[in-house]
């Protein structure tokens, strides 16, 4: 009897004093980037309603590694908020971008100021696959 106390105080002083911290909920590896929420393919409408409508394409959403706060949206690296919204702001010089994410859609609207202050406007309205 003794002996089981010894072995079962040893066990416990090795599982308490161990490295692994799998025992708790606090891990900072395991939390969630709300990014995750975000990333996927969508079928889209390029200028649904609009004078010159476009062909439907399929926009990719993907987590930028490098960043904590970025999404790859197409071929953009844009900032994304929690509740899945970026502007309507200047995504980089002369290029406009208002981007919203919701749990099945994307609306995303951008465009481009050419000479003469002509408007290049696009708009697409995307659904999960």
């Amino acid at each position: 009897m003794k002996h089981t106390f010894l072995i079962l105080a040893v066990l416990l002083f090795i599982i308490a004093c161990s490295d692994n911290d799998s025992f708790t909920d606090n891990d900072p590896d395991l939390e969630r980037d709300y990014r995750t929420a975000f990333i996927g393919t969508y079928d889209c409408e390029f200028n649904k309603g609009g004078q010159i409508p476009g062909p439907d394409v399929e926009l990719e959403i993907r987590i930028d590694s490098s960043t904590n706060d970025r999404i790859i949206v197409g071929n953009d690296t844009v900032p994304i908020s929690v509740d899945g919204t970026f502007g309507p702001d200047l995504l980089r010089p002369g290029f406009h971008y208002e981007l919203k994410i919701t749990e099945d859609s994307v609306y995303l609207y951008s465009h481009v100021i050419i000479p003469n202050g002509i408007v290049m406007p696009c708009v697409f309205e995307c659904v999960r696959q």
